[in-house]
């Protein structure tokens, strides 16, 4: 992980430096227009092949793919409606971090197998879960871990998205009271992933992309990392793929040990 961390130090521009999108944007018109077009289509989606399913000319074969693409139609929409929810409750109430006291491995864990299961339900093998794991990673700490499941799961999410096939590498370390969580891909999803992150217009950006669901998400991704006090860099991977990295401070529940928290070379493959 350490090597990664070298990979963005160098010619990357930190996100969070620049000024920070405003909620508001997100329930623009135009992003309204684009929120409601995408929630139909796939609504349109699932009762067309929940008809498909229905009829008793289909073969077992075929109804298992039908099943597999109904359940994805409806993990994007839950998905994009929890975001939009999400970025609704924060523009509204002005919400503050609420941390928590947490153990590092078993916080990430949790996630690790959570996308391993997503991997296993609708990719069929097609994109391969990497973790580059922090070894015995037993300190405790205090952070809204509402708020890091939700940046963490959104960027897995928009790495699945843009990554048919290959790859996902993640990992993370804690050293000198800083969080540290890397996820690269060897999708195509750079370049939309960037403007994203980077954009201060979100309908001028949806104009050049059309991706709600990018948008959407990695708005809210923006937004928590500044809540979070933290930082997020962005860099290609190869060709196309995107490599995000993610800093944090986080208040130690005792004290850290620096022998335990050196990144080891451990990888678990899956």
């Amino acid at each position: 992980m350490e090597r990664y961390r070298k990979e963005f130090s160098d010619n990357n521009k930190s996100i969070t430096d620049s000024v920070f999108l405003n909620m508001d944007q997100i329930f623009s018109k135009s992003v309204l227009n684009r929120l409601s077009h995408e929630m139909r289509t796939n609504l349109n989606g699932v009762v067309a092949m929940s008809y498909l399913l229905s009829e008793d000319k289909a073969d077992t074969e075929t109804k298992i793919e039908i099943s597999d693409k109904i359940y994805d139609l409806c993990r994007q929409l839950i998905g994009l409606f929890d975001n939009f929810l999400d970025s609704a409750v924060i523009r509204e109430s002005g919400a503050e971090s609420e941390p928590k006291r947490w153990r590092m491995n078993d916080l990430f864990d949790s996630l690790f197998s959570e996308f391993r299961e997503i991997l296993e339900k609708n990719n069929g093998g097609h994109v391969i879960l990497v973790v580059e794991n922090q070894a015995n990673c037993r300190e405790e700490i205090y952070l809204d871990t509402d708020w890091l499941r939700k940046v963490v799961r959104n960027l897995f999410m928009n790495s699945l998205q843009h990554t048919s096939a290959g790859y996902i590498t993640t990992g993370y370390y804690l050293r000198d009271e800083t969080v540290h969580f890397t996820i690269k891909d060897s999708g195509t999803g750079y370049a939309v992933s960037k403007e994203f992150l980077n954009t201060n217009n979100i309908a001028e950006s949806l104009n050049k992309y059309g991706n709600i669901n990018t948008a959407i998400n990695l708005s809210l991704v923006r937004k928590l990392t500044e809540l979070l006090g933290g930082r997020i860099e962005i860099k290609c991977n190869g060709l196309t793929g995107s490599g995000i990295h993610l800093s944090f401070p986080v208040k130690p529940a005792g004290s850290i040990d620096n022998s335990i928290n050196t990144p080891s070379n451990s990888r678990i493959t899956i």
